[in-house]
């Protein structure tokens, strides 16, 4: 990979595609929308000739990091099929690896989700290379057959991401085995997106291995009706043999006969070629079996992993124009998150009140029920440490996030629900104290609201609230009522191969002897966020038995390589987010079960709670706690028994 300083005088291209053309021995970096516009050029090293030789103009990426220092990384070809982690138990690439190893653009294609597009966003942002997101859908057949059949969809843009978002959503609803995207979907919401014809697991490839060569003409056709120029025949070569070579060659000439662009791509599963192994053996984890299974799932032929663009050149050298193509969707790809902002639901204030005044009213009107005719209401202690708060508050922009928690809260309350006094952070804050949000004054037990909302270090507060556990949904559903039931949602949280559990999986696929795994996973000591790598540190047990035993040296060499990753996903217990937009707008939702009703699906936004709050969103936790349930039900039946009131 070829990364270099430039000079800052080009902070004005700060995310920008550029192009880059070989002439007279140097690479000449130039405007991508004005070709004579020329910013610098450089000599081209020695181990780039070949590659200019055979592809003359690729493009650049120009990034600025954290202290204003930019940044180009030259991009000979667009990695574009790629399987993370979030390929649950299918994908073996880190998001972190990915980045590292990424030729300066790099995609994310996971099958059916998008879970880890932010991730790999600011993974890519932190190395100065360009991303870009995408996923592999399970489609609908022309005619309807839910057969997941893959099918690759790219964000070009704003509208292109609103558009996947709504896509996901939407087949999630469309659910056989897997959530199937329609071609009525695609009508609707292909705007702002790529569209690539996806691996010999898409519908062309196999109308083409069924023989059905006329069918998947029609389906190009189609396809290509939808998405005009940006929809792209993809070819793969992973050495699979015959099929593979009919597949390609059917799918060449309906390129030609349609005059669609081709694109080569690598179906990226696992990070490096000597990962195949590890790769292996997760998709026994994933699917039950063993090594020695004659059945188990493997991929046909080789090469699943991230190419570099040596060796993507060298695959596909004698067609250049697959490499060149994916350049262009380069130039087309420009979305990038916007972090930072605030996209919290808008809470409605009397007339005459800004939003800021009404938080001071409510401050006060407390102030008054809480402390009048005691000591604290003529303080100036108390009401100096009150107003300092919600001057604070007011200057993070966090005054509608107090009052959409004072309002369901008050909501609770007064609706014969029991709530918490407060836990965490939040009670060290008066104004909550005011607000009735908790019930403890923090003034006397010294409590610092600094560590709560941090002046320095400005993030978003974090007000757990519990509820009695039978009426918590009573709670949300008023939540969904007042802001609306598509701006609220749960959210999405994974389990990962986590050190113990690791090596008894892989214990149990390459079939060792089940006592010598009992024996290495109870040496890893159990303590949280501990790793192999740490393990191997810190227990002489653990590494006495690695060195002296070649079948626990076998199962961590591999289990190393898996750790770590993502196992499953689920629903965060008490966590969910509240947004202005529909959450669809922001980002996807998938359907999973419910955890208290069996039988009934609940949305969850599926990026994780910290991604969601960097997206602008309001999360908020509803813990539903069975010993306030309890509680209730014990004062409710004394005052029942001795005739007493409430």
């Amino acid at each position: 990979m070829y990364q270099i300083n430039i000079d800052n005088s080009f902070k004005d291209y700060d995310t920008k595609t550029v192009r880059v053309t070989a002439k007279d021995g140097n690479m000449v970096v130039t405007d991508m929308d004005d070709a004579s516009k020329v910013l610098f050029t450089e000599p081209i090293p020695d181990d780039l000739k070949k590659t200019f030789d055979l592809i003359p103009e690729k493009r650049g990426y120009i990034k600025k990091d954290e202290m204003g220092d930019m940044h180009f990384t030259l991009i000979r070809y667009l990695d574009y099929h790629l399987h993370s982690e979030y390929s649950l138990l299918d994908g073996a690439n880190k998001i972190k690896n990915i980045a590292a190893k990424s030729e300066g653009c790099t995609g994310l294609s996971d099958h059916g989700v998008m879970f880890g597009v932010l991730a790999h966003f600011k993974a890519m942002d932190a190395v100065f290379k360009k991303p870009v997101l995408g996923y592999e859908a399970y489609c609908e057949t022309r005619d309807g057959h839910k057969d997941g059949c893959h099918l690759m969809l790219i964000v070009k843009n704003e509208q292109g991401w609103k558009n996947v978002c709504k896509i996901i959503s939407e087949a999630e609803t469309n659910f056989y085995k897997k959530p199937h995207v329609s071609y009525d979907m695609l009508e609707r919401y292909h705007e702002g997106l790529i569209c690539t014809s996806a691996c010999i697991g898409g519908e062309l490839g196999q109308e083409i291995l069924a023989g059905n060569t006329e069918g998947a003409m029609e389906t190009a056709e189609i396809l290509q009706g939808i998405f005009g120029d940006d929809y792209y025949i993809e070819i793969q070569n992973h050495h699979m043999g015959p099929e593979e070579e009919a597949v390609n060659n059917v799918l060449i000439d309906i390129a030609e006969v349609n005059d669609i662009k081709m694109v080569g791509a690598i179906d990226a599963h696992y990070t490096n070629k000597d990962d195949e192994y590890a790769h292996e053996i997760l998709l026994c984890i994933g699917t039950k079996k063993k090594m020695s299974d004659t059945d188990r799932m493997t991929f046909d032929g080789d090469g699943y992993y991230i190419h570099t663009a040596d060796e993507f050149e060298e695959l596909f050298a004698d067609m250049p124009e697959l490499i060149s193509n994916t350049l262009e969707i380069v130039d087309k790809c420009n979305f990038r998150f916007s972090l930072g902002h605030m996209n919290m639901p808008t809470f409605d204030v009397p007339e005459g009140y800004t939003i800021e005044s009404y938080f001071e009213h409510l401050c006060w009107e407390g102030f008054k029920k809480r402390f009048e005719g005691k000591p604290q209401y003529e303080s100036d202690e108390y009401k100096d440490r009150l107003k300092y708060e919600m001057k604070l508050i007011e200057g993070t922009g966090f005054t509608g996030y107090f009052l959409i928690v004072q309002d369901y809260v008050l909501w609770a309350k007064h609706n014969g629900i029991y709530v918490g006094p407060g836990r965490g952070s939040c009670v060290g804050s008066l104004a909550c104290y005011c607000l009735r949000i908790t019930e403890l004054d923090p003034i006397p037990y010294g409590l610092i609201f600094e560590r709560f909302i941090n002046p320095e270090r400005i993030s978003p507060p974090d007000i757990d609230m519990d509820f009695e556990d039978s009426r918590r949904e009573d709670v949300l559903n008023y939540v969904r009522e007042k802001y609306g039931e598509d701006h609220v949602s749960h959210i999405i949280t994974f389990g990962t191969m986590a050190a113990r559990n690791i090596i008894r999986d892989v214990g149990r696929v390459l079939e060792k002897d089940t006592m010598m795994i009992d024996k290495l996973a109870k040496s890893v000591p159990g303590e949280p966020h501990m790793t192999l790598a740490k393990a191997m540190e810190v227990s002489p047990d653990f590494k006495a038995i690695y060195d002296s035993d070649s079948n626990a040296r076998e199962i961590v060499d591999v289990a190393q390589k898996l750790e770590g990753l993502s196992r499953q996903k689920s629903i965060h217990a008490c966590g969910v987010i509240i947004s202005n937009d529909p959450i669809r707008d922001t980002v996807p939702e998938v359907l999973m079960d419910d955890k208290e009703e069996k039988g009934k699906k609940v949305r969850v936004a599926a990026f994780q709670g910290p991604e969601l709050e960097e997206l602008g969103m309001l999360k908020a936790d509803f813990l539903g706690l069975r010993n306030m349930s309890v509680e209730k039900f014990a004062i409710n039946s004394i005052n029942s028994r001795h005739g007493f009131t409430d």
